[in-house]
């Protein structure tokens, strides 16, 4: 059972993974502030995991909750 549990756990991993890579090569192209403005705090889904790896990327750090560079 804990093997099965483990191998879905992987799966949907590698499937989030896979969303936020594909929505991170939208986001190339916008602005700091439009990502900083589309970030929302306590939401783990992929399009707001995508903004903060990409901000993050681009040398921002959140700190108490704001976006600085």
């Amino acid at each position: 059972m804990f093997k099965n549990l483990l191998k879905s756990g992987v799966k949907n991993l590698q499937k989030k993974a896979g969303e936020v890579r594909d929505i991170r090569e939208q986001l190339e192209g916008m602005s700091d502030s439009s990502l900083i403005a589309m970030f929302k705090k306590n939401d783990f889904s992929s399009e707001n995991v995508a903004i903060g790896v990409e901000l993050k990327d681009r040398g921002y750090s959140l700190v108490n909750g704001r976006w600085v560079k």
